[in-house]
């Protein structure tokens, strides 16, 4: 059975290693990572959502670590990829990039073990959610290895007496203006009318 879901999962790995656009959502995933004081506050709970769905279609992450030989071990990647040696340099990356060894990948690493190397890296962003603080945008099952998003609620802050009368007076001042704009062009309306009365015969 074991190995039967070993067979899947590099199936699984063999059937994603066409798409393409793993290599720039690793990118993104390391840009969250390394952006984490500008991301805890401002990343939606739609993109958590979204993000924990594409996660929750990858393989098992238990079958990822026994595909990858070297250079990812407790969440933590420590080899290079070509989309790492791309990017090189790129400020925000760079303490990222000072954990890598470059240049990328080692002769030994073939095809499949390089996808699920990058597949690891995508679920390190889903467990750097799940730790996110002081809101987390997911939540990990570990024996699952499934992600479910978490909605957090905006806490709302109830107004002091001062707060609320600043505010009605605000509102009140605009209610005016706009009352004294649509008098002025009511106003208008009549200015462009003739003195003169014109009877029509």
């Amino acid at each position: 059975a074991v190995v039967s879901t070993q067979s899947t999962g590099v199936r699984s790995l063999q059937a994603i290693s066409t798409q393409q656009y793993l290599q720039p959502l690793k990118i993104l995933g390391d840009w969250i990572k390394a952006r984490h004081q500008l991301i805890s506050n401002n990343i939606s709970g739609s993109f958590w959502a979204q993000f924990a769905e594409f996660l929750n279609l990858l393989p098992h992450t238990q079958l990822l670590e026994k595909v990858v030989k070297t250079g990812f071990r407790n969440l933590q990647q420590s080899v290079a990829l070509p989309e790492d040696v791309n990017v090189r340099g790129l400020g925000p990356l760079s303490t990222l990039h000072d954990q890598l060894s470059f240049p990328p990948l080692s002769p030994d690493m073939d095809t499949i073990e390089e996808y699920a190397m990058r597949v690891l890296c995508l679920k390190s962003v889903g467990q750097f959610g799940a730790h996110l603080r002081p809101r987390p945008g997911l939540q990990h099952d570990h024996g699952r290895d499934f992600y479910t998003p978490i909605h957090s609620k905006p806490q709302i802050t109830p107004m002091t007496d001062e707060e609320r009368r600043i505010q009605m007076k605000t509102m009140g001042r605009l209610k005016l203006q706009m009352d004294v704009k649509a008098l002025e062009s009511t106003a208008s309306q009549f200015d462009s009318l003739s003195p003169f009365l014109v009877p029509v015969t």
